[in-house]
């Protein structure tokens, strides 16, 4: 890939100064308009809270929009939502919703993954929760996959089991199982270093209905 030009260089900085400035400019009036919205919502907005259908339910992934969605959606069919995220995110700003009940950090679940299950576990105890929903990134997938081995038995897992999880997350074992089904996939083929991608790259050069 060629080097960016000195006039690439200089518009990439120049559009980023001026984002800069322009938010360095507008940032007063963003608070005071968000100051304003939330003591207008405190003070005169009324909200009619759902009825109580008698579940909680225990939801992770608090940091992501998704997870924010299915509150939404549980706090309105009348459950208790107790949200959960790691430390690092303590500060997500679902954990302020209306629709939360209570929020809670948890340890690191892949670094911490024994710690991670014994705080979900407690948790459910703690609120006899009847529904676990993981909603994670494909990093800790699997670790939440394992919850459902430590939930008391009146709490349901809303997730498969972590080997299928693993294999559905593992695009090479779901494309060959994609396959093993009858749908049709593309070529995939599991690459481990680089000498193994030039071999490849040199393979498809070689093919005549190669476009290079």
């Amino acid at each position: 890939m060629p080097e960016p030009t000195i006039i690439e260089r200089t518009y990439t900085r120049a559009y980023s100064l001026g984002v800069l400035a322009v938010a360095a400019v507008t940032f007063p009036y963003v608070v005071a308009y968000c100051l304003a919205a939330a003591a207008y919502h405190r003070l005169f907005a009324t909200t009619t809270a759902p009825p109580s259908n008698g579940k909680t339910v225990i939801i992770t992934g608090g940091k992501m929009t998704k997870s924010l969605h299915l509150i939404r959606h549980l706090k309105a069919a009348g459950c208790r939502v107790v949200l959960c995220e790691t430390g690092k995110y303590w500060m997500v700003a679902s954990r302020f919703s209306s629709c939360v009940d209570r929020f809670v950090t948890t340890p690191v679940p892949e670094k911490a993954t024994k710690e991670h299950l014994s705080s979900i576990k407690r948790l459910a105890y703690e609120e006899d929760a009847d529904l676990f929903v993981p909603v994670t990134s494909p990093l800790h997938s699997v670790y939440e996959a394992r919850a459902s081995t430590v939930l008391p038995a009146s709490c349901r897992a809303l997730a498969l089991s972590e080997a299928v999880t693993a294999a559905l997350d593992d695009k090479v074992t779901f494309a060959e199982l994609a396959k093993q089904a009858g749908v049709a996939v593309p070529d995939i083929r599991r690459v481990t270093s680089k000498s193994e991608a030039h071999k490849i790259n040199d393979e498809l050069r070689a093919t005549p209905n190669c476009v290079k």
